[in-house]
């Protein structure tokens, strides 16, 4: 019984998220609309992803959005505190060192982005299925939303093309946005103050809330066994604070090879997460907010995809952390 009220709570907050982000989004479109001011709210809102250089429309300040991670993660720990382990328990402290590498790694990777959007004090160590959707919204998306004569399949049409994203996309992508000079958006990155807790819970599955925020269940630990498995999952987790799904896999992937993780490790635990759905009802909520495993590792098997990746790894294992590759 304490096993199921875990999974409970965090697919409550889970569907709390996204209903509360389905009403921001219906409250813009309408306010756009009847303002007529669209082109200039549009515009004004636009951002720039990190790595693939992709514009999105972004309906949450950075400020909003961290209190409202920040009110998750104390609701979580309230309602999950019998089952939270201590932070000298071996399970927390491992997790914490794969995390706090991960987050070092991002803060690398974001060397050359930061100017005056970022403290060197804010990435610090990290102390002791939420994707952040509401800042993860695509710019032409968007346009399809508050357009008249659109109907429900031009979004429908859109997800399906987010989730078929691949490394030719991303290539490009990343092409048009540096030959535009686009700055990426890092503001909502900065000063967060990260945790890491480890709850005891059959549940498989991990998240990063807004702020910094990360949250480990030991169903994931016991399926998951190797470091580079865990740097997996947890970098893509991290990985959301910054893109989309399968954007947050190529970003994910990179961080993982960046704080000396084998990169290659990734495809194959995609395919596990893949098995391990089939005659296991707990990780249905992990794999309902993600694309197919089958379609993640094969993405991130590709020849170009992974070499800019082991490169990374390569450096990172002769000590030689690489800036800016973001």
């Amino acid at each position: 019984m304490a096993e199921e009220r875990g999974g409970e709570v965090v697919a409550a907050l889970q569907a709390v998220g996204t209903s509360q982000l389905a009403d921001v989004v219906r409250v813009a479109a309408v306010v756009l609309l009847a303002g007529g001011g669209t082109i200039v709210v549009y515009f004004g809102n636009l951002e720039t992803v990190p790595y693939t250089n992709r514009t999105h429309f972004v309906l949450v300040s950075p400020q909003l959005e961290r209190q409202l991670g920040e009110s998750q993660f104390a609701d979580l720990k309230k309602e999950l505190a019998p089952k939270i382990l201590p932070p000298l328990h071996p399970d927390s402290v491992r997790v914490r060192l794969i995390a706090s590498e991960i987050v070092r790694a991002l803060h690398r990777g974001l060397a050359d982005r930061r100017s005056d959007d970022f403290d060197d004090a804010s990435y610090g160590d990290i102390s002791t299925d939420i994707a952040v959707k509401a800042r993860d919204m695509d710019a032409e998306d968007v346009m399809h939303r508050v357009s008249p004569g659109k109907t429900a399949g031009t979004a429908a049409r859109a997800q399906r093309d987010d989730e078929l994203l691949d490394d030719r996309w991303v290539a490009e992508s990343r092409r048009r946005g540096k030959a535009r000079g686009a700055q990426p958006q890092t503001k909502h990155l900065n000063e967060l103050n990260w945790e890491v807790i480890v709850v005891r819970d059959k549940l498989i599955n991990a998240m990063c809330l807004p702020g910094g925020k990360i949250v480990v269940f030991t169903g994931l630990l016991d399926h998951f066994k190797t470091d580079a498995e865990i740097a997996t999952v947890l970098s893509h987790e991290v990985g959301l604070l910054i893109g989309m799904e399968v954007e947050a896999d190529h970003i994910g992937l990179m961080l993982q090879a960046s704080a000396g993780f084998d990169p290659r490790t990734a495809p194959k635990v995609y395919e596990k997460l893949g098995q391990i759905a089939g005659n296991q009802s707990v990780l249905k909520s992990y794999l309902s907010t993600h694309p197919s495993s089958k379609k993640r590792s094969e993405l991130l098997s590709r020849a170009k995809v992974m070499e800019e990746a082991m490169q990374l790894y390569r450096e990172a294992c002769a000590g030689h952390g690489t800036e800016g590759f973001l």
